[in-house]
């Protein structure tokens, strides 16, 4: 049975922690592949065999920060869409961490998910289970007769199509928007298209 990046974060010691944090802005910035499991060691101020300790490769490494990023997203998302009862509150403060927790993310950070399989599957699988909880809050937002007359889980799709494009470090660069700045224009685009009669 896997463990999941969450169960693994609250199973490290404060050290480990304080190095995935460390780790993940340096991904971030940079991507994995700039970097030898010897420049992140020197880079973090710790030993290789610290971070042989957290994954076996660099490549694992970039693996578990991007999972963690994408639980932590999913649970932030989660908690900040409970509190709210209006649907268009709901909707809006599930989707802002899609913009918070995108800060900083690099050309060179999506190049790298993209080009490591594994990566790319945890990001597509993130994608697929937010779009799926997203199908549910229009429901209900339809349901009340807070949004528009549309069909959820198209408008969902449509929603991860513009999602998988800004995940293409090539169209940002063309479009000359940051990921982050990406997803607030496109969930603005997506509120103010749910709203009105």
């Amino acid at each position: 049975m896997a463990i999941s990046a969450a169960d693994q974060a609250q199973a490290l010691r404060p050290r480990q922690q304080e190095l995935l944090a460390q780790l993940e802005r340096f991904f971030f910035s940079h991507g994995y592949r700039v970097a030898t499991m010897s420049d992140l060691a020197q880079e973090l101020k710790c030993s290789k065999r610290t971070l042989y300790e957290l994954a076996p490769s660099r490549k694992a490494l970039f693996a578990l920060i991007v999972d963690a990023w994408a639980q932590r997203l999913r649970r932030l998302g989660l908690e900040a869409e409970a509190v709210e009862s209006d649907p268009r509150r709901k909707l809006a403060a599930y989707l802002e961490p899609g913009v918070s927790q995108t800060l900083g993310i690099s050309a060179a950070f999506l190049t790298d998910v993209r080009e490591l399989p594994a990566a790319q599957a945890i990001l597509d699988n993130h994608q697929r289970i937010r779009m799926t909880h997203l199908t549910t809050i229009l429901e209900d937002g339809v349901q009340a007769g807070v949004f528009r007359n549309i069909h959820p889980r198209l408008v969902a799709s449509v929603c991860l199509a513009g999602i998988e494009k800004i995940n293409d470090p090539a169209f940002l660069a063309q479009a000359g928007l940051s990921y982050s700045k990406a997803f607030a224009e496109l969930y603005r685009l997506f509120m103010t298209g749910l709203e009105g009669s």
